[in-house]
């Protein structure tokens, strides 16, 4: 976990909040990588190259379809 972890963020101890969490170094193969996660979780997974055998095909393998990126320096 880079960042987050339970609780309501800062300032917002009154109230259903969570704080927002940003897990790195994920494997695209887990459950938390997989799942449906209803809150504020962002995970990022590391890539070797953009094409369709790496950071193209990591975002497109989501049995979900919700949301996927791909973001690099080049």
């Amino acid at each position: 976990m880079v960042t987050g972890g339970l609780g309501a963020p800062i300032g917002l101890e009154r109230g259903n909040y969570l704080r927002p969490n940003v897990l790195a170094d994920i494997d695209s193969a887990t459950r938390i990588a997989r799942a449906e996660i209803l809150g504020p979780v962002l995970v990022v997974i590391p890539y070797e190259d953009e094409d369709e055998d790496g950071a193209v095909r990591i975002a497109d393998d989501s049995p979900n379809g919700l949301s996927g990126g791909v973001w690099t320096r080049t």
